[in-house]
């Protein structure tokens, strides 16, 4: 018995005939992420069907001009800002997967995307929403103002997203109701929040207060305590240099920036406390025998924590280690700056270099080259008759007298007989650039039987 068989071909034409129950299906609820991580945004045909033939456009909702990611073709382009950053799995479209793989979100990216599919003349479109959350800063409290009884604290946390909301505890865990915070705001054209609280409580209830900022979103919450043993004081790690007559300030100030004006500061020399140079106590300052009018204060700055003293007219005779003290309840620190006073001439230049000759070969001179009284430390060098630096000249290191600030500096260069003409040594300060040079040798017959050249300043 014969049999027939029927061959049917089926055009691209029946494409949506035979396919107008396929749909996209995208999650009906926000796709939620953290910036800086990854995100899928899902998106997929159903019933399973191959998207490899399929044009696919992801782009934010009323930017269909700009997408983000076009897949046409086998043929890839990614958005500009977005080169790297977006992608489809290619290996899923055979099964309808055209979800759209986003990494390293910014919280600038939340909002609606669309999933668009076309081919011929069969569309769907859907949207994504994504949501992207920041936790922000670790709140900073800053002690902002001082009455007798009571202290006004402040409370600022910055890049939430999204929008935050702060309270303050006491040391039990008890919410103080009566904290006034401002509306979070954003910055213009920013989506990141910032969030500011004030509060006052009497200084006997200052230890332990907490400040909680927290995002309604998913429970993203920081908090921050004030301890006063988390305060600094802060002072240079370096001599502050001065020279007679000068006005000094010796820097010192709190770290984390916190009110001083509550506390009590104590200027004073090292094992001189009970003769400080200045002490301010309960709002008052005075002065120390010695130092009137000489010694102050920025009481404007000391609500932000800076309690820097100038100390005016320096004589050499304040040269030495200050302790910078502050104290309030329990707490205190009296970190030291050490301050280098001397004359003005000494920190302008040293004496003029003298150059000797220290030995004699027969083709060959050893010169020296020395100074005096220099600050900062000073440099040497050795230059022929055409200004040309002589580099293999040898330099001692800069040496100071014990218990002494003022540097001297010798330098040895060896020179041929016919080369000694025009030689010269020149000193100089690194730090201030200033400049001292011995005469120039010249060949005269009482140079050769000499042993000191003489010198003076060019």
């Amino acid at each position: 018995m014969s049999r027939s068989y029927l061959c049917v071909l089926q055009t691209d034409n029946t494409f949506s005939s035979l396919h107008s129950d396929m749909q996209l299906v995208v999650p009906p609820d926000p796709v939620v992420t953290s910036a800086g991580h990854d995100v899928i945004l899902p998106c997929h045909l159903s019933p399973l069907t191959s998207a490899v033939d399929m044009e696919i456009r992801w782009f934010k909702e009323g930017e269909f001009a700009n997408p983000l990611y076009l897949y046409d073709g086998g043929k890839v382009t990614e958005r500009k800002g977005y080169e790297g950053r977006v992608s489809v799995f290619t290996q899923e479209l055979e099964k309808g997967n055209i979800s759209l793989l986003l990494n390293n979100v910014m919280a600038s990216e939340r909002g609606s995307y669309k999933c668009q599919a076309s081919y011929l003349d069969w569309i769907q479109e859907l949207p994504v929403v994504l949501q992207v959350k920041q936790q922000g800063s670790v709140p900073r409290i800053s002690m902002r103002k001082h009455h007798r009884v009571f202290i006004q604290l402040s409370c600022s946390s910055e890049n939430w997203y999204p929008e935050p909301d702060m309270l303050w505890t006491d040391s039990s865990g008890k919410e103080i109701t009566s904290a006034e915070t401002e509306r979070p705001k954003q910055k213009e054209g920013g989506v990141l929040y910032s969030i500011t609280s004030h509060m006052r409580i009497r200084n006997d209830q200052l230890e332990g207060v907490t400040c909680v900022v927290m995002s309604e979103y998913q429970g993203t919450k920081m908090e921050s305590t004030l301890q006063m043993t988390d305060l600094s004081l802060i002072v240079p790690p370096d001599p502050i240099v001065a020279s007679a007559g000068d006005d000094i300030l010796l820097p010192c100030h709190l770290s984390p920036q916190s009110s001083a004006v509550v506390m009590d500061i104590r200027w004073f020399k090292e094992g001189e406390f009970t003769n400080p140079l200045y002490l301010y106590k309960s709002g008052m300052g005075e002065e120390g025998k010695g130092y009137k009018s000489r010694v102050s204060l920025f009481t404007q700055e000391l609500e932000r924590g800076n309690i820097s003293l100038l100390l005016k007219n320096v004589k050499v005779s304040d040269m030495g280690r200050y302790k910078c003290q502050a104290s309030h309840l329990d707490w205190i620190q009296e970190p030291a700056v050490v301050l280098q006073v001397t004359s003005k001439r000494s920190l302008s230049r040293g004496s003029v270099p003298r150059i000797s000759m220290r030995k004699h070969h027969r083709v060959f001179i050893q010169l020296s080259c020395s100074s005096e009284n220099w600050y900062p430390e000073p440099h040497i060098m050795w230059t022929d008759r055409s200004g040309k630096e002589i580099t293999s000249a040898e330099t001692e290191r800069p040496k100071q007298k014990e218990g002494g600030i003022l540097y001297s500096i010798t330098s040895y260069t060896r020179i041929g007989m016919d080369q000694l003409e025009g030689v010269t040594c020149v000193v100089m300060s690194k730090d201030r650039g200033t400049k001292m040079e011995s005469a120039s040798l010249q060949m005269t017959g009482e140079f050769k039987h000499c042993n000191v050249c003489p010198s003076s300043q060019k």
